[in-house]
């Protein structure tokens, strides 16, 4: 590899976060609303739960209720209120390099409180709202509300948490804007969405969109310092990309980088620990720092994904005998007494099963995709607990316990929210997935 290539290689890839992220606001911002285009500075809210039937892509959920949205800053400083709960209801904060901001309400600032956050790109004191400085003038915000039983009566109390939450400017009016990223409806990127089309574009777009986006947005840490040296290709702000005094060869292989980074559709998730059997995600989650390549792979796959000391997951694909796990086989997760999943006051913890490779839900027919610590399930006699998982049902007396899947390849994925430290750290096992 040439040194050319390998700077350019190495900026490609610096390159890509905030590219990424700006696709993923304008797919957000021209979502039909009954209000009209959802724009930015306005979140869109999931009133229920999803089911098998909704298209709303891979590894949802059946714990919490997902409000989204991205902040605009460019025009000025924005004020969220959030409603008072006791339930677990919070707001993840990312900047449009994939950094982790902070956590507002359940596990982070504020607390259950009702509050006032004051979000801007210049640190500044504040008697009346609580401040949070956002290193770009784009970022992305999630919210999730957790669901205990999912009643109609459940659902009008978190319908009115989500109204309850209001963006406003320091002046007091709606902080909304739908003609910013405002698209034609026959726009390529509305037709492929966000990942399909970062895919589609060329090495010279990636690095005019980040040329533009970095006029006001310029990047921390190490790639900041060298931007200086990148001025000479034409990466920076103001400025256009070129492949003036490179040689062919060198032209060819930068052209080909985003086929290297189309390779990600099928890499693993680089900083997921083996614990037992399950791939457990990273300490550092959402905290990457210069791993570039990891904060691509999150950003592409999990944009909004907690850090560990709100959320860890940990997905098993194989039996302990290391085989893949197959709906036609019947499988136990046996948890001893006091070892079910440990988490914080206000923490849950979950187990789901996903197809594979789309990671989408199964239809149960009405039978339990899954199983968490509000499920009714059984309790042996000394004090262990017996998880089924399987196309077929275990048996009558077990089926409180049971977790069904299709006659088909599948995954189990396990959530545990506000974890103990030793869930964080790597010293909790979950049991080994035992084919019957």
């Amino acid at each position: 590899m040439s040194k050319d290539e390998a700077i350019l290689e190495k900026a490609y890839f610096h390159a890509l976060p905030p590219v990424i992220f700006e696709a993923y606001a304008r797919v957000a911002a021209n979502k039909e609303t009954p209000k009209g285009l959802l724009g930015v500075n306005r979140l869109g809210h999931r009133r229920r739960l999803v089911t098998p039937e909704d298209d709303e892509g891979s590894a949802r959920n059946q714990d919490t209720v997902y409000s989204a949205g991205f902040l605009d800053l460019s025009q000025g400083p924005v004020v969220i209120h959030k409603p008072y709960s006791t339930r677990f209801f919070n707001f993840l904060l990312l900047d449009a390099y994939g950094d982790f901001i902070d956590i507002l309400g359940t596990g982070g600032v504020g607390g259950d409180d009702e509050k006032d956050y004051l979000i801007t790109t210049k640190s500044v004191s504040s008697s009346e709202y609580e401040v949070i400085v956002s290193p770009t003038t784009l970022l992305h915000v999630l919210v999730r509300i957790i669901v205990f039983h999912g009643t109609d009566s459940e659902y009008e109390e978190i319908r009115s948490l989500q109204d309850g939450i209001t963006i406003d400017r320091l002046d007091g009016t709606t902080a909304t804007d739908t003609e910013k990223y405002r698209v034609e409806r026959d726009d390529e990127l509305l037709k492929l969405g966000a990942r399909k089309y970062v895919y589609s574009l060329s090495t010279e777009e990636v690095f005019n969109r980040f040329n533009k986006f970095v006029e006001k947005n310029p990047p921390k840490g190490e790639f900041g310092e060298q931007l200086k040296e990148l001025e000479r290709y034409g990466i920076g702000a103001q400025k256009t990309f070129s492949y003036q005094n490179l040689n062919e060869e060198t032209i060819s292989k930068v052209k080909r980088l985003p086929e290297k980074f189309a390779a990600f559709e099928s890499r693993p998730w680089k900083g997921a620990r083996d614990i037992n059997g399950w791939k457990v995600g990273p300490e550092m989650a959402s905290l990457i720092g210069e791993d570039i390549i990891e904060r691509v792979w999150m950003l592409m796959w999990g944009p909004g994904t907690n850090p560990a000391r709100i959320a860890v997951y940990a997905t098993a694909y194989k039996d302990s005998d290391g085989q893949e796990l197959d709906g036609r086989e019947n499988y136990v997760l046996h948890f001893q007494k006091g070892e079910l999943p440990p988490h914080k006051k206000g923490g849950f913890w979950s187990l789901i099963t996903y197809t594979l490779p789309d990671m989408f839900l199964f239809d149960g027919k009405g039978k339990a995709i899954i199983l968490n610590d509000r499920s009714d399930y059984n309790v042996n006699a000394d004090g262990s607990v017996d998880i089924y998982v399987g196309h077929k049902s275990p048996g009558a007396e077990e089926e409180s316990n049971w977790i069904y899947v299709g006659e088909e390849a599948f995954q189990i994925t396990a959530r545990i929210y506000l974890p103990t430290e030793q869930v964080v750290n790597g010293n909790y096992k979950l049991p080994a997935v035992r084919r019957l």
